[in-house]
């Protein structure tokens, strides 16, 4: 039983992080996005322009999202796509267009990532 539970160990730890859910709200007059997960997992995001776009790579993680966009046309979000690569499977994109250009903070809260974009200055 002993073999059994450290084979269940290391292969959650060869999985990975699931990203499962991408929740877009308010926080007073900023944006939120929430990028939920069952497992903590390395983010990093970076802003680029021309379009205006915020893009958060998730390291360690998989996700049943990848390969789809969802419009939010919200708090200045247009949209998310969400796309995984065939030579990195712990490897996530989510890419946030944006109707311009936006300054953010991110944060992680558990085993969530979420990312402000201050969209009232």
């Amino acid at each position: 039983m002993k073999y059994v539970t450290i084979f269940a160990l290391l292969l959650s730890l060869a999985v990975g992080a699931s990203i499962d859910d991408l929740i877009v709200g308010s926080e007073g007059a900023n944006t939120k996005l929430t990028i939920k997960s069952d497992a903590p997992f390395t983010a990093n995001a970076f802003a680029l322009k021309d379009p205006a776009r915020i893009v958060i790579d998730c390291s360690g993680a998989s996700s049943p999202l990848a390969g789809n966009t969802y419009a939010v046309n919200s708090g200045g979000i247009v949209e998310l796509s969400v796309t995984s690569f065939s030579d990195r499977s712990d490897m996530i994109r989510i890419v946030g267009k944006l109707d311009k250009e936006y300054s953010y903070l991110s944060l992680t809260e558990g085993n969530n990532f979420v990312l402000t974009l201050l969209t009232n200055l």
